[in-house]
């Protein structure tokens, strides 16, 4: 049997004081009222900034592939484009390195070649490619990440109907 995780967080502002318990999720939408509501600029700001909805990204990513116990990013589907491939993969090891399995999100060509079963030469025009729309960036020599557009791409394909990571060529105007 599992148990439902329950999670307590106390927070105070001066006198004020609030206990937001419950699931994750639900604390979550708990202290983040709490603060708009102490805080009226925290919710203007809070209109700007992006926020990736990981458990959205991850429910999402876990049909197309599988991050080890040691941060290595599999790849479940050979069928994808070399675009939604590679930033799949590197999505992954972003993943990856916020749940702390990966020291870093940065992954060498060689690395996404290996992962997503495509040639080096194709993924180095692919990656040069990615990098000009600002969907990955260079990390350090020879390594890529997902940059910060890429996530926002990846979450708005995956919260589009039929149109997944999962489904094959996006459409671009």
């Amino acid at each position: 049997m599992s148990e439902q995780k329950s999670l307590t967080v106390e927070l105070q502002l001066g006198e004020l004081k609030h206990t937001a318990k419950g699931s994750p999720d639900q604390v979550l939408q708990e202290v983040v009222s709490f603060v708009s509501r102490v805080i009226p600029t925290y919710d203007a700001a809070s209109k700007l900034l992006y926020i990736p909805e990981y458990r959205a990204i991850v429910d999402s990513l876990s049909k197309v592939l599988r991050i080890t116990p040691d941060g290595q990013v599999l790849l479940l589907q050979e069928d994808l484009p070399a675009e939604k491939a590679i930033t799949a993969v590197l999505l992954g090891a972003h993943v990856s390195n916020k749940f702390q399995k990966r020291p870093s999100d940065d992954l060498y060509a060689e690395e996404i070649a290996r992962s997503v079963g495509k040639a080096l030469k194709t993924v180095r025009n692919t990656i040069a490619e990615l990098q000009k729309q600002g969907l990955i960036e260079r990390a350090a020599r020879g390594t890529y990440r997902i940059a910060t557009a890429g996530i926002m791409k990846i979450e708005q394909e995956l919260q589009a109907p039929q149109t997944g990571l999962e489904g094959g060529v996006s459409q671009e105007a």
